[in-house]
């Protein structure tokens, strides 16, 4: 069976590999790279399993050494869209301090900058079908931006 100190073995290699990638030619970090890879892989693949055996068996909190491990609800919180909908109707339609009433076209414009300013930001990806009911091609609304470098690996015959 497999025990920690194996485990921790295997991350002294990992660290040992971090400390020598400067002195790899690309050929040796880029054969290394996929080796790491498919170990992180794995790791992840473990670490679920793990995890999934763990929280299925806990019904009380258990303590393995001076921790003290207990299933806790996992909780995402989520946008009240009605909420903000009306709310942003409700200020893009409202009289200013003169009471002046707001011409649809202000209203609209209004609205959208709130909504533009709660949801959107430059790495937001728009939604399809938001997208096509308003008449553009989704292809239309992206502009590509170079963030970095990648590796793409492309298997030869």
């Amino acid at each position: 069976m497999i025990e920690v100190p194996d485990i921790l073995a295997a991350c002294d290699v990992a660290d040992q590999l971090a400390r020598e990638a400067d002195d790899l030619s690309p050929e040796q970090a880029l054969t290394l790279l996929e080796a790491v890879e498919a170990a992180e892989g794995a790791l992840k693949n473990a670490a679920a399993f793990l995890r999934a055996r763990a929280l299925s068996q806990m019904e009380q909190p258990i303590l393995v050494g001076s921790t003290a491990y207990s299933k806790v609800m996992d909780v995402k919180m989520r946008p009240r869209q009605l909420l903000i909908r009306g709310a942003v109707i409700d200020a893009a339609s409202r009289p200013d301090e003169n009471g002046e009433v707001p011409t649809a076209h202000e209203a609209a414009t209004s609205a959208a900058e709130m909504m533009a300013a709660l949801y959107v930001s430059p790495s937001t990806v728009p939604k399809t079908g938001g997208l096509k009911a308003i008449g553009i091609p989704y292809d239309d609304a992206l502009t590509e931006e170079h963030t970095g470098w990648k590796i793409k690996k492309t298997e030869l015959p």
